[in-house]
């Protein structure tokens, strides 16, 4: 549900991102609490003797938090006329939620309450389409020539 509403809220609106900076907030830091869940779903995997599963896992949490980090440096570099902020300098903000999310879901599971661990993994599952929207986005741009100075 939050996916659509990013998608929808970045196609036409005036505001940066397409939405207020609170709105944009809240989404990345969702984001944040879900690469963490994915961390702690990568811990789960290599405790069960999955390692290919966990990597997949731990990189799909690394895919959550670079999502986290774009939206908040892309909201802040579009609202301000003053210094633009490279991606890290909001890791600060996500590491925590990062953290959290993992130690809640492991919560989750040493309480085997199976209803909230269907809903915080199914929450971030919803949000996985606008991330590799976001990664795919981000990859391209890397790939394009940087813009000429000479004129």
């Amino acid at each position: 549900m939050h996916t659509l509403f990013l998608m929808m809220a970045l196609a036409g609106s005036h505001e940066p991102l397409g939405m207020p900076a609170e709105e944009v907030e809240k989404i990345a830091l969702s984001y944040g609490t879900c690469a963490g869940v994915w961390d702690a779903m990568s811990e789960l995997e290599t405790a069960r003797g999955n390692p290919h599963s966990a990597e997949q896992f731990h990189n799909v949490g690394n895919g959550a938090e670079t999502t986290a980090l774009w939206l908040l440096s892309v909201q802040h570099n579009e609202s301000t006329t003053g210094t633009k902020r490279a991606m890290s300098h909001y890791r600060p903000l996500v590491a925590p939620r990062r953290e959290s999310g993992r130690t809640y879901l492991l919560s989750i599971v040493e309480r085997q309450d199976a209803e909230a661990l269907q809903k915080e993994v199914g929450y971030c599952t919803e949000l996985l389409s606008f991330q590799d929207e976001t990664i795919n986005s981000i990859r391209k741009q890397s790939l394009e020539p940087a813009e000429s100075n000479t004129q």
